[in-house]
């Protein structure tokens, strides 16, 4: 008969058994999970590189599973703990069909994935540098803004595929606000590759994540802008430019006292044949730029040049100057032809009112030409008059002439 003792051990082994059955099989049962969003990402890209080739995009960004596993170690599984990777180092230039190989954490089982394979696009690798440019988060006090005064780099290297690389417009680095002060600072920015919207542009990779930029903090100051024009040409267009009245600038204080206004770079309109907008341009003196967010610029339109014909007869004419005793007569045959020229928005408004014609008859003494004389109560680009002038018949009044209507009609009287 076995003794006490070895009956006791054979009865806690036992226990242990049962105890052991009773954690794994209730208090830590096998689970069912699905794990959601999940990254799928590239291996070998280097060596896809080496070739002269690089990812321009995929079909799919994120892979879900099902999964399952004893519930304590689900219970702490995120995406971050699934790798999802595609191995591109064979890949050609083009769309590419490529498996998705998972690996999960030990003791998890993958029951199902939402995908197992993905269309990988290849293209040229591609690179150029692209100027830094560095904004600022935050909130400033009023009238104060962050003045970038060095970067370690002004440009960065952005290499990709062809048509991400043509995507990207600018490199940008972020300061905070509360970095900035008013003596010299220095941080350390990370790079963003942006788009023309401002969208950053997603696989592309830069020869430095990061520079340092050094920071003051500056004064802004609205002072009013001046612009010039100038137009050379003789062609049949007009050609008109208007520009902001005022502009913020910011920088040192002391040398903000000093500027009064704001002079940009003459516009030369002569080669603009359609409506357009252009930057103006400036030459700051040292310390001061544009205030963040300001860009003037010059709204320019171009409009063909059109005519407008309008005839008179010669009792639209008006004699001026005229001397007592004297009957003045113009020939009553005359016709008077003046061709407007302006953009069609002017010509549409102008009639036949807007003109009056005269002629100056003061300093004649005797019959002969007078220029006529156009007063229009509107200023047009050109106007053209023909004839330029009358013939001015003058006699002497005896009597005779007070019933002619030329003579009373064009007298003045």
């Amino acid at each position: 008969m076995l003794n006490s003792k070895t009956v006791r051990l054979i009865i806690s082994l036992l226990a242990a058994v049962l105890i052991w059955g009773y954690v794994i099989g209730e208090v830590n049962p096998s689970k069912t999970k699905t794990i959601r969003n999940i990254p799928i990402t590239y291996t070998y890209e280097e060596t896809l590189n080496e070739r002269g080739l690089a990812i321009a995009g995929a079909e799919e960004e994120f892979i879900s599973l099902e999964v399952s596993g004893a519930r304590a170690i689900l219970g702490y599984i995120t995406p971050n703990d699934i790798s999802a990777t595609v191995n591109v180092a064979s890949a050609q230039r083009g769309d590419n069909e490529m498996s998705i190989t998972i690996k999960v954490p030990s003791g998890i089982t993958v029951n199902k994935q939402s995908v197992s394979r993905t269309i990988v696009t290849v293209e040229g690798l591609a690179q150029k540098p692209v100027g830094i440019t560095i904004s600022y988060s935050g909130t400033f006090g009023l009238g104060e803004q962050g003045s970038t005064v060095s970067m370690s780099s002004s440009h960065v290297l952005v290499s990709g595929a062809e048509s991400l690389v043509e995507r990207v417009a600018m490199v940008q680095g972020v300061v905070d606000a509360a970095s900035v002060g008013e003596t010299l600072s220095a941080t350390t920015c990370q790079l963003v590759p942006l788009d023309s919207e401002g969208r950053e542009v997603q696989g592309i990779r830069l020869a430095q994540k990061s520079i340092s930029v050094s920071s003051i903090l500056a004064r802004t100051k609205t002072v009013p802008l001046e612009v010039s024009f100038k137009d050379n040409t003789e062609d049949r267009f007009i050609r008109e430019a208007t520009a902001p009245e005022n502009v913020r600038i910011f920088g040192n204080v002391d040398v903000l006292d000093g500027i009064e206004k704001l002079v940009a770079q003459e516009i030369d309109l002569s080669s603009y044949k359609a409506d357009t907008e252009a930057n103006l341009k400036f030459t700051f003196p040292d310390g001061i730029a544009l205030a963040e967010g300001e860009e003037p610029i010059a709204t320019i339109t171009v409009a063909p040049v059109e005519d407008k014909e309008f005839t008179f007869d010669a009792s639209e004419v008006t004699i001026e100057g005229i001397a007592n005793g004297s009957v003045y007569t113009l020939p009553q045959d005359a016709v008077i032809t003046i061709k407007a020229s302006d953009k069609k928005n002017v010509l549409d408004l102008l009639v036949k009112n807007n003109f009056k014609l005269s002629v100056d008859v003061s300093k004649m003494g005797n019959s002969g030409q007078a220029e006529i004389l156009v007063d229009c109560s509107r200023e047009l680009y050109g106007m053209e008059i023909e004839p330029k002038s009358l013939l001015v018949e003058i006699t002497a009044d005896n009597g005779e002439n007070s019933g002619e209507g030329a003579s009373e009609e064009n007298s003045g009287n």
